[in-house]
């Protein structure tokens, strides 16, 4: 367990008193499905996608992310493309490490490159990384999953810090690919390009949290991070990530961002992370709830 501080799901966010605020919408968040054959994992997301087509009305639900491990092999990625296609809400793909392990990566970027023209069509300012890449580090190309787009005065980016390094506990690490064409760079363009939105409208997905761990980054690519996250500190709020098949929330005041991981899917409790956002143009607000669904 490498997580910091486990505890029970987010009060509203009231750090900094934001006046008068109105409902704007919710999305849902689904980490590692792990789709790797129409077995219990397939039907465990089946019934996650159902929850949320049940709910998403009384709930406003407007977006799903899906935070990495999503599915891989022979037919992982392609039935997980479909099972999520059930959703009557906007949805959102992650890569996550598995998928790069398995070596599905190119077929990620194959599948979900037609979700992600779906949602350029659907949302404002969507923006995506150029696939594939050269990556120096290993000699090889790499497939970057890196986007982000604006809602409803929210700035949401998904982020591809998965390791290309092959096996090993190296392999389950986080790594800013900082090179040309690479994550961290693709990142500081992102946020120059928005500049200052208002107080806590910048999310951040990812499949590794984005903090210090043995499972996610090293000290000196986390100084790196808050070093660039400090200079839109007002803006940035938090990162929704999964990875570590546990729900847990992370606030350090010494930190500019907060970090929420969310449960596995696909084994034990099935998990869900609702939440739902509230603004007024100048400061935006959060409450979550963790949604436990029965599964036998």
């Amino acid at each position: 367990m490498f997580f910091l501080v486990a505890c029970a799901p987010a009060p509203l966010d009231t750090a900094v008193d934001p006046g008068p605020v109105e409902p704007l919408f919710s999305f849902v968040v689904f980490a590692d499905p792990h789709v790797t054959a129409d077995d219990e994992h397939a039907e465990r997301l089946r019934t996650a996608v159902q929850w949320v087509n049940d709910n998403a009305e009384a709930e406003d639900i407007e977006l799903v992310f899906i935070v990495g491990d999503i599915g891989w092999g022979d037919i992982g990625v392609d039935l997980a493309s479909q099972l999520l296609g059930g959703l009557s809400v906007h949805w959102v793909p992650v890569l996550g490490d598995n998928e790069v392990q398995y070596g599905s990566e190119e077929r990620f970027d194959e599948v979900f490159s037609v979700q992600y023209a779906a949602l350029a069509g659907q949302f404002s300012g969507f923006d995506r990384a150029a696939t594939p890449v050269n990556n120096p580090e290993y000699g090889t190309q790499s497939w970057f999953q890196d986007f982000s787009f604006d809602h409803a005065g929210t700035h949401l980016v998904g982020l591809d810090w998965n390791s290309r390094h092959a096996g090993g506990i190296e392999g389950e690490m986080a790594d800013l690919h900082d090179f040309e064409g690479g994550s961290w760079q693709w990142l500081a363009n992102d946020l120059e390009a928005h500049g200052e939105g208002a107080v806590d409208s910048v999310v951040f997905f990812s499949h590794h949290p984005m903090h210090l761990s043995p499972g996610a980054f090293d000290l000196a690519e986390i100084d790196l991070l808050d070093g660039l996250l400090a200079a839109y500190d007002d803006a940035v709020y938090a990162n929704f990530a999964g990875h570590y098949h546990v729900n847990g929330d992370e606030a350090d005041p010494a930190r500019p961002i907060e970090v929420h991981v969310t449960d596995a899917i696909w084994d034990d409790t099935l998990t869900l992370r609702l939440v739902e956002v509230a603004g007024n143009g100048q400061s935006t607000v959060y409450s979550h709830a963790l949604i436990e669904l029965p599964f036998e």
